[in-house]
């Protein structure tokens, strides 16, 4: 069941972490594959993608037509 995204910025890092193993290193994403998994884990998935993207978990070109995981050294 989805949940909800958290308030509390150490909660939330954790609930992105656990997010981020759903995807393959190394795997391009369309944003509708990036959607289908997100909406498996969250009720706002959109919010989810955005920071996703803005935490550097994921990557995208600029269109948004391509997402991969980003290289977490």
């Amino acid at each position: 069941m989805p949940q909800k995204i958290a308030r509390r910025l150490s909660k939330r890092m954790a609930q992105l972490e656990m997010a981020a193993t759903k995807f393959d290193l190394g795997r391009k994403y369309t944003e509708p594959e990036v959607n289908d998994i997100l909406c498996d884990l969250f009720d706002d998935h959109v919010f989810a993608r955005r920071l996703m993207i803005e935490w550097a978990f994921l990557e995208r070109v600029s269109d948004g037509s391509s997402y991969w995981l980003a290289n977490q050294n």
